[in-house]
């Protein structure tokens, strides 16, 4: 973890904000049931941005092979090496850089099988351009672009 860059809920907020004025990439996603249990598994190429949706539940994540920089407001940046479990809090948002090919899983307690059923359940929806007008959008990215170069130069991130 690395404390000395404070991250708050806003800022991956507006970091999301950012990327989506960017191309978006598809990141292939895999679900699989057993009795009370979902498992949602999704795969993050090399270099690829992702911002995670807004999570109403606690639930353990799984990083079984890869490498990325995760940015919370609970824990700030850290950056995980696969293999890695830990225990997601509830209001947990998370913004990503992926170093490595990655395999993330998230496990939840549900009886639900419909997918639309789930999001409802398990995510806490959020407004996609976050009450920003598109020129803010705009400038977000370009102060994006210039922070996102800074810190890959970081030792930590490189």
């Amino acid at each position: 973890t690395f404390p000395a860059r404070e991250v708050s809920q806003d800022t991956v907020l507006k970091f999301q904000v950012a990327l989506s004025r960017f191309e978006q990439l598809e990141c292939p996603v895999r679900h699989y049931f057993s009795k009370g249990l979902y498992l949602r598994e999704i795969f993050m190429p090399k270099g690829a941005f992702v911002v995670g949706k807004l999570h109403a539940t606690e639930h353990p994540n799984i990083i079984s092979c890869g490498n990325c920089s995760v940015w919370t407001a609970i824990d700030g940046m850290q950056r995980i090496q696969a293999p890695y479990t830990w225990i997601s809090k509830p209001g947990v948002k998370k913004a990503l850089y992926i170093h490595e090919d990655t395999i993330w899983t998230t496990c939840h307690v549900t009886d639900k099988t419909d997918l639309d059923e789930l999001e409802r359940e398990l995510i806490i929806e959020q407004p996609t351009d976050g009450g920003f007008s598109p020129e803010e959008a705009d400038a977000m990215a370009m102060a994006l672009s210039n922070e996102v170069r800074s810190l890959l130069q970081l030792e930590y991130l490189v």
